[in-house]
């Protein structure tokens, strides 16, 4: 193959969604025999989330429901007479016969739309379709990389053109003459594209954020109303049990959810300082709330925690705990 080709990733690029996800969810949809799994799939999504678990790993628990399907080649054919329609009309446009299908999702699974649509060159994650065991690595990142150059006998073709919409793909991003970010049915070049901050709302970071925050929420309302208990007024309660909520916090959310443990007096000064606009939000909600509505303070301090979540997560995952890079 010595021709100039084309690299593309799968799911959310030339497939509209994720193809695991929808296949899970159309065979969990047809036998109720399978929601069995559903428990041990969202203890490896609370490992993963704290990072206790590798995607590979949380990959291998999320299909070990292949071990009961009856027929995994009719599921495969029923699901994609289905779905095909997915596959986006821009990439059937101007497919190729030479083009190069780089996935993370499990090989057998995009074995049968690849070949619905005439790519023969498909590399993906190798999974026993029989278990659910995945041979190898988890086909993302830097092996993505490591794949294209085994595919090809370690020789590598010219590659004019790589689409993706993952982050994850800037390593084959670097071996295209160009590179594309793929939004919906739009190209962004990758030298131009600058992600949004507020896809860190899906990230697994937010989720344990909210975890932690859950905790830290608990603190500082406890915190403010057993002050209220002793000081008459509900906003200088609060002020003080939010001061003093502020050192746990910083410690958990260093550790837990951004993994950081590079403590310094620079860091938790940022730390406050992002937690500021959380403070003016909590303490006018709890002015309004207090004075006007005549709410108890408990009750308060509780609504007030919960409205300043995304814009604290926001401000702490940018600029108190942001890293190179990122």
């Amino acid at each position: 193959m010595s021709k100039a080709v084309n690299i593309y990733d799968f799911d959310h690029t030339i497939y509209d969604g994720d193809a695991s996800l929808d296949f899970i969810l159309f065979t969990f949809s047809r036998n109720i025999r399978l929601w069995k799994y559903v428990p041990s799939m969202g203890w490896a999504l609370f490992l993963y989330i704290f990072g206790l678990q590798t995607r590979k790993q949380i990959k291998q628990v999320a299909f070990r429901f292949l071990r009961d399907m009856e027929s995994i080649e009719e599921a495969l054919e029923v699901f994609w007479r289905r779905h095909d329609g997915k596959i986006k009309q821009w990439y059937l446009n101007q497919k190729k016969v030479s083009d190069v299908i780089v996935s993370a999702s499990p090989e057998f699974l995009l074995l049968p739309a690849t070949k619905k649509v005439g790519v023969k060159n498909l590399i993906a994650t190798t999974m026993n379709p029989a278990t659910g065991l995945i041979q190898g690595k988890n086909c993302r990142g830097e092996e993505k990389v490591r794949r294209l150059q085994q595919f090809f006998d370690g020789k590598l073709p010219e590659i004019q053109d790589v689409y993706s919409d993952s982050q994850s793909d800037v390593p084959i991003f670097k071996l295209g003459k160009r590179a594309f970010v793929v939004r919906g049915s739009k190209f962004i070049a990758y030298d131009e594209y600058k992600p949004s901050k507020l896809k860190s709302l899906k990230s697994p970071a937010f989720l344990r954020f909210l975890l932690v925050g859950g905790v830290n929420a608990c603190i500082g309302v406890m915190l403010a109303w057993i002050f209220s208990l002793f000081i008459a007024s509900p906003q200088l309660a609060f002020v003080v049990g939010f001061t003093i909520s502020l050192v746990p916090s910083y410690y958990l959310n260093s550790v837990v959810t951004f993994r950081d443990f590079g403590f310094t007096m620079k860091k938790f000064g940022k730390f406050v300082v992002s937690y500021m606009p959380n403070f003016a939000v909590q303490f006018v909600l709890v002015h309004i709330l207090t004075d006007t509505l005549h709410l108890y303070p408990l009750i308060t301090y509780t609504f007030a925690v919960i409205v300043a979540v995304p814009v604290t997560f926001l401000l702490l995952r940018w600029f108190a705990f942001y890293k190179e890079g990122e």
